[in-house]
């Protein structure tokens, strides 16, 4: 069902007739059939033992006023931690990250940078033909006209 020419709308009414679900989603994205099908186990659920969780310390999610103080200082907690990785990585903001500030284990002894561990695709790159050989044979393989792999 669609809801304007740029948005998309799905819709679950239940056997009782009332609307039990709508999502509505950008027109460009694909909705997401697992979720829908995550709902609808959900709502049969719910249906049968009347809460969708059967544990007493989870029933109070559903409170949306202590939900929403507690997606509150989680968020707050999240950036206050990114803060703190910014910071002590000696960095002004988030975007100044690059591959080199990350690190990969390898083995129990050995730690390498992100941009030791995987090549990264410089602009232009795959116009003017991938340098790194990994990278140019999967690229031979692509076919821009569908997701499956090129006869070689």
């Amino acid at each position: 069902m669609r809801a304007a020419a740029d948005n998309a709308l799905t819709v679950l009414i239940g056997p009782d007739k009332k609307l039990k679900l709508t999502i509505t989603y950008p027109a460009s994205t694909v909705r997401n059939f697992k979720e829908i099908l995550r709902v609808i186990d959900s709502l049969q659920l719910a249906a049968r033992h009347g809460v969708a969780t059967q544990s007493p310390a989870r029933q109070r999610g559903l409170v949306v006023e202590e939900k929403a103080a507690r997606v509150a200082r989680f968020h707050k907690a999240t950036l206050d931690a990114l803060h703190d990785i910014v910071v002590a990585c000696g960095l002004e903001s988030p975007d100044e990250f690059s591959p080199d500030n990350f690190g990969q284990q390898i083995s129990a002894i050995e730690m390498r940078t992100m941009d030791e561990v995987y090549h990264f695709v410089a602009a232009g790159e795959l116009i003017d033909g991938a340098r790194d050989e990994r990278l140019a044979k999967w690229w031979k393989l692509a076919d821009a006209a569908s997701f499956s792999r090129r006869a070689v």
